[in-house]
């Protein structure tokens, strides 16, 4: 292979990884989640409990 191919080659693996990254951390909705209380992981006896201590 020649050196400008390789040269190539490189920068395109290094701006696919970028725009994969960056797709990763700024294309994600920022609601849902388990941070939200909408996780299914959590029980009801927990949604429960989290709901009644942002009320008061």
């Amino acid at each position: 292979m020649s050196s400008e191919l390789q040269t190539l080659l490189s920068l395109l693996i290094v701006m696919v990884a970028a725009v994969w990254l960056l797709r990763r951390t700024f294309g994600k909705n920022a609601k849902g989640g388990c941070a939200s209380g909408e996780c299914a992981a959590l029980s009801p006896s927990v949604k429960k409990l989290k709901r009644k201590a942002r009320r008061g």
